[in-house]
Formats: structure tokens, sequence, C-alpha cells
């Protein structure tokens, strides 16, 4: 007989918006975005949601204890933005001497892509972050601040599957995050999906770390394709 396993307590959201940017390798006036909410990012988003002010040892352990997983709904288009400031600016390369008196800052978004994030942790931690999520303190955003979510971050708690990957796996498809759905009536789509795991062979770095700097850990990801059934928005349906 095949051994059932025990649910686990796992918060779901959902990321949709005309722009996202989930910076991975930025740095001065270098602003990109990856390609996926990194986790940085989304503790960032929980943070601003909960109330915690930058370093606040809060936000260290808040990383320390939930693990998180995306599934790429809809991965949406690199645009890219150029903004110029008003200097003077210390220019890192040169002598203190030289000044710039502008800068002209080249950024990356997502344009019109929609993500399912799934984070595990304990009950009290996930029902905390669902409270903030309802109620935030402070305004929530994809990654900047220009970056406004069109639908509710906070998409359900659920304690109906085993791991993040199931979750992943079974959790449906709004099609109302892709309008090729809706129009060709598809019941599957082909997503990619990532999820924590300490033995994965992909190193993301975006693992928060409380440094004035602006470091990152390593974090190591698996990797995975699967179809995902989609679920009418006119229909509803219990997930």
């Amino acid at each position: 007989m095949k051994k059932i396993g025990t649910p686990i307590p796992l918060l779901i959201l959902r990321l949709v918006a005309p722009l996202q940017s989930w910076g991975y390798l930025s740095h001065w006036e270098i602003r990109d975005t990856s390609f996926e909410p990194s986790k940085s990012g989304i503790i960032g988003l929980l943070s601003c949601a909960l109330g915690y002010p930058r370093m606040d040892p809060r936000i260290l352990e808040l990383s320390k204890n939930l693990e998180m997983g995306v599934r790429i709904d809809r991965s949406g288009s690199i645009r890219r933005d150029f903004q110029t400031a008003q200097g003077p600016f210390l220019m890192a390369n040169e002598s203190r001497s030289k000044r710039s008196d502008h800068l002209i800052f080249k950024k990356q978004y997502i344009e019109d892509g929609a993500f399912l994030v799934v984070l595990k942790g304990s009950k009290k931690i996930l029902k905390k972050c669902m409270n903030a999520l309802q109620n935030p303190k402070w305004p929530t955003y994809l990654g900047r601040k220009c970056c406004v979510p069109t639908c509710p971050i906070f998409e359900s708690y659920s304690e109906k599957f085993q791991s993040i990957p199931e979750a992943l796996k079974n959790y449906p498809l709004d099609d109302r995050t892709n309008d090729y759905l809706s129009k060709n009536d598809a019941q599957e789509k082909k997503c990619r999906i990532l999820w924590d795991d300490p033995n994965g062979s992909i190193i993301r770095h975006d693992n928060y770390i409380a440094s004035p700097a602006h470091l990152f850990g390593d974090r190591f990801i698996c990797m995975d394709w699967i179809n995902v059934k989609v679920i009418s928005a006119i229909a509803g349906g219990d997930q």
C-alpha cells in the first residue's frame, strides 16, 4: 500500500501586473530583472505588508523560516527603460574629485507577466503574512514602487498539498492570466516551475542577508516543466 503523506501549510500568492521588476544582478545605474520573482523580492514584499523597516532583524528571520516555489503562468516580455537623474554623483571608478552632473539609469521590467508563488513555513508565520497581505501596513508592489499589482496578491492559504512542487503542479491556472487560453478554450498549459531544494543543481543569488551593502546569499533550487489544469474565471471551482 502506498504511504500517504501529511499535508503541510502553504501560502499561495498570485503576482500579476502590467510591469514587474525583480532585481537580480542590479548595481549602480544598471537595474536588471530576473525572469521570475526572486526570494529577496518576495521577502521585501511581505516585509512591507508587515510593516518591517529596513535592517529590521525580523526580516532575516522571515527569510530563514520560509521556503519558496514559483510557477510561471505567463512569462511576459522584458522591457527596457532609461531614466536620467541629476547629480552631482561621485563616480566609483574615478577619483573622488571627479563628479558627474547626471547619470542614465538603465532599468528592466517584466511586461505583462503572471506568476504563482507558493510559500512554505510554520502555520503561525504563514497566517501572520496572510493577514498582513490582506491589511498591509505599507503599500505593496511587485519589485519596484511603480509596479502596482492588478489583482490581490493573496490568493489562498492551503493545507491540501504535501509539498511546494505538488502545489505548483496541481493548483489550477486562472484563465484570466492568459488571453490565449480564454480564446482557445485550452484545458492545460505547459508552465515552468522552480522551488527551493538544498540538493538542487541551480543556484540563485537572491537569499536575503541583513547587510547595509545589500549583499545576498546563494539559494539552491530545482526546475521542471509541467502541464497545469486551467480553471475558468467564470465557472470558478474548488481549488
